[in-house]
């Protein structure tokens, strides 16, 4: 019974996502809102489907999962909460498809009419690539816990922002082509050697959304499974390339079978079903969206007593042996009970479209910056996005839009 559950569950947030996609381009964000936390939710249920591998457990965790257990269909209900957040704002605030492709063409030409490249423009672009090469050189050939030892909230700070300002670059009418082919070139080096796969799915959209807008099809989904697949065989291929650099014998690298829920949503999945049985010992964490966040911006400034969800979830759950990131449904719990799921869809969304409006010509960037925000808010506490991702993403959304020299009518751009 509970399998059929889930089946129906799946077949309607399918039926969901494909409502939505009738209405927006295929590299909206929106799109992205839903896919990726239905995919967390159901991985378990996928491979459980493809092969019969439907039992979770991790050597660093005590805590296991089945896909027959009650709390794993309270973890996919909760997400169908979630999804149904979001379908009600895209309803109420997108426009039809045309008159979107309408605008998206004006803001285009008006964008590349305009834009020129200044002296500043250029010296962010070099100043950004220079920082890109300089760190690249610094990880090169280490492991991902040596790279991890190296960050500091300053230097990540100016990392993300050098990395997102250059992935602007990629994102309109290349004038410079060779400039532009060395940006993407040192941006992908930097994706391997960094061992983030989000970084390369970012420079990978900076360049999807030069494509012309056009709805979802079946070219687009079999696109997004030859990215899953790169997603999945990622941490081997990059392990490879390390192992290689440091003069190992390929046969080191493990080939296992690779589920679906150890991309990334296991240790997603096992919180949750944690938090279902008994949620004290997170009490300290109730209202996160406002203590978390207040207590991580003293943090930057002073040194407090303070661990984030995710440093409280890695020492609780594993004992520091194993990082755990968090569960962005987990946390909006933490703040609206069990109502959490379909505030946080309807308000995220909402907020989008309230933006949307206000990009303008940069809708873009506008684009890149929710993307990552999903990219990373689906398994990261809300805290640490603002402060490592979405405040490096406006100071290169500053630093972009003032270097452009761009000066149109703020209501033209928004017809």
């Amino acid at each position: 019974m509970i399998i059929f559950t889930i089946s129906v569950i799946f077949l309607l947030e399918a039926w969901i996502f494909l409502l939505i996609s009738r209405r927006v381009e295929f590299y909206n964000p929106v799109l992205f809102f839903v896919a990726l936390p239905v995919f967390y939710a159901n991985s378990l249920f996928l491979d459980h489907l493809k092969s019969d591998q439907g039992y979770l457990k991790l050597q660093s965790m005590p805590q296991t999962l089945s896909v027959y257990d009650f709390n794993y269909l309270i973890i996919v209900l909760l997400t169908f909460f979630y999804v149904a957040g979001i379908y009600l704002p895209v309803l109420t605030k997108s426009e039809k498809f045309d008159g979107l492709v309408k605008r998206r063409k004006f803001q285009i030409f008006e964008y590349e009419k305009n834009d020129t490249y200044t002296a500043l423009k250029i010296f962010f672009i070099f100043a950004s690539l220079v920082y890109i090469l300089f760190v690249s050189i610094q990880i090169y050939g280490l492991g991902r816990d040596e790279i991890k030892a190296m960050s500091g909230s300053v230097r990540s700070i100016l990392l993300s922002t050098s990395f997102i300002f250059l992935c602007f670059s990629l994102m309109y009418k290349w004038r410079f082509r060779s400039l532009n082919i060395i940006i993407l070139a040192l941006l992908l080096f930097y994706s391997i050697v960094s061992f983030e796969r989000e970084n390369i799915l970012l420079v990978i959209y900076s360049l999807v959304v030069n494509l012309k807008s056009s709805k979802l099809s079946v070219r687009h989904v079999f696109l997004g499974l030859f990215l899953l697949g790169l997603m999945i065989y990622y941490k081997a291929i990059v392990g490879f390339f390390i192992l290689y650099l440091n003069g190992g014998e390929v046969g080191n690298i493990g080939t296992n079978s690779i589920r679906l829920t150890h991309i990334d949503p296991a240790v997603s999945l096992l919180m949750l079903s944690d938090f279902i049985d008994d949620g004290s010992n997170y009490i300290g964490y109730y209202g996160s969206y406002i203590v978390n966040t207040i207590m991580q911006i003293i943090r930057v400034f002073v040194d407090i007593n303070w661990s984030s969800l995710g440093e409280y979830s890695t020492e609780y759950y594993t004992q520091g042996e194993m990082g755990t990131a968090f569960s962005m449904i987990l946390e909006s719990l933490l703040n609206f009970w069990y109502f959490g799921p379909i505030i946080i869809g309807a308000v995220i969304t909402y907020i989008f479209y309230v933006t949307d409006k206000m990009s303008g010509i940069y809708y873009k960037l506008h684009y890149f910056i929710w993307f990552m925000f999903m990219l990373k808010f689906v398994r990261t506490e809300l805290a640490v996005v603002l402060k490592l991702y979405i405040v490096p993403a406006i100071i290169a959304y500053y630093l972009f839009v003032y270097s452009s020299k761009i000066r149109i009518n703020f209501f033209r751009q928004i017809k």
